[in-house]
């Protein structure tokens, strides 16, 4: 499985092997969803399900901040409807991530 890219402004979180997990490996850089909120490419797709696997992600969560609406609409693109909970919106992407995912 080809492991997620490696470019990344939070040094806090790394991958097992020492690489940087880029801060939106679970989906999408805010620079591209602010300036095309448009539908992802299937190469992007691809992606977003290869970082979601190498991470055993769980969750995508989205919280209130700077541009969190484009946030929440890439999700959904990608992910279908979340759940709002307690000022949060909330996928449950172990579908994606598990030995069977893929979008």
């Amino acid at each position: 499985m080809p492991a997620p890219s490696a470019a990344s402004s939070d040094p806090d979180i790394e991958a097992p092997d020492g690489r940087l997990a880029e801060s939106e490996s679970l989906a999408i850089r805010e620079s591209e969803i602010a300036s095309e909120p448009t539908t992802e490419p299937p190469a992007e797709k691809q992606a977003v399900v290869a970082d979601l696997e190498y991470w055993h992600a769980a969750l995508v969560v989205v919280t209130p901040g700077s541009h969190a609406d484009l946030f929440k609409a890439a999700a959904t693109e990608l992910f279908g409807p979340g759940q709002f909970v307690q000022g949060i919106w909330i996928w449950d992407v172990r579908r994606l991530s598990g030995p069977r995912g893929g979008l």
